[in-house]
């Protein structure tokens, strides 16, 4: 083997390493996107329930209650729009259909 012919084994090698980190890549892309599927639960969430706005409550005061730890931006915009609401004050007393956490 001569000195001559040496590059040409590195441009192979790093050929191949590319390929195999493209594919290492591609995998891991998949695995990362299919890993929040794999490990959801099956349970079904609980029923939905109806509550009752105590005075000085809020929405946020909600979400953080019965959010089942979600990001309480989203089960607000829920609350929102399971009860229609155009705004997101309540009233003591007002009766709202709180989603499942």
């Amino acid at each position: 083997m001569n000195i001559r012919s040496s590059p040409n084994i590195r441009m192979r090698l790093s050929r191949q390493g590319l390929r195999l980190l493209i594919v290492g890549l591609a995998v891991g892309i998949i695995l990362g996107l299919a890993a929040p599927r794999l490990w959801a639960s099956n349970e079904a969430p609980g029923p939905a329930i109806t509550h009752v706005v105590t005075p000085g409550e809020t929405l946020w005061d909600l979400a953080l209650r019965h959010g089942g730890g979600q990001d309480p931006r989203r089960y607000v915009d829920e609350v929102l729009t399971i009860n229609s609401l155009s705004t997101p004050q309540l009233l003591p007393g007002q009766r709202l259909v709180l989603p499942p956490g």
